[in-house]
């Protein structure tokens, strides 16, 4: 069954048959030529291979443009939505006898596989999309968290100051007053010292003498 066969069998019953399938060579573009035939189905492997029907994807890009893959993703649900009545309507074409199962079987089958294609395109530029809107979803929300905690630190520190719990810095002694400081508290010590060790020695020459006395 020829191309131009499949287009008299799909407006057969309603003029939108004709203006989906039209949208759908629009959207293949030179892939389909008006003239070929159905393919078998090791020419349709070959034929409608994802590289050769699908350019290639947006969402082999950086995330930091994806957001041009809106258009992309569009464009794929239009050639699903297409593709899907295309599978139903050969079916009812069927049952009403206008082609015969092997018939239906070898269209069914080159539809399909494209759809599988386009589904699992479509997957992967919703998972990026996702992707993209949950980490521009998490910059935002850190970035007002992050504002209103520096709103919260500064109301503290405007109360502390009101009401006098801010802590003075402790006011550091000159240099010379740090040293004469140092200096009198070794004075101090050196002065102690020499009061122990003179009490010492008395207490040692007090116990000589009692010890001589008790000896005579």
């Amino acid at each position: 069954m020829s191309l131009a066969e499949i287009i008299l069998l799909l407006s057969s019953t309603t003029s939108s048959g004709l203006i989906l399938l039209a949208g759908l060579l629009h959207l293949r573009g030179p892939g389909f030529e008006a003239s070929k035939e159905v393919a078998t189905p090791g020419e349709v492997a070959e034929d409608f291979s994802s590289e050769s029907v699908f350019p290639p994807s947006d969402v082999s890009r950086p995330l930091s443009a994806i957001s041009g893959a809106n258009q992309r993703l569009i464009r794929l649900l239009i050639e699903r939505e297409i593709l899907s009545y295309a599978i139903t309507r050969i079916y009812e074409a069927e049952s009403e006898g206008k082609i015969s199962e092997d018939e239906r079987e070898q269209m069914i089958r080159q539809y399909e596989f494209q759809l599988r294609e386009i589904n699992k395109e479509v997957s992967s530029i919703e998972k990026y999309a996702r992707l993209e809107q949950l980490e521009r979803e998490r910059t935002e929300l850190l970035g007002t968290m992050s504002g209103r905690v520096r709103e919260i630190e500064g109301e503290i520190e405007r109360i502390k100051r009101e009401t006098g719990l801010v802590e003075k810095p402790k006011e550091e002694l000159p240099a010379e007053e740090e040293k004469a400081e140092k200096e009198k508290k070794v004075k101090k010590r050196t002065r102690v010292d020499l009061e122990t060790i003179m009490e010492e020695v008395a207490e040692a020459m007090r116990e000589m003498e009692k010890i001589e006395r008790e000896e005579e």
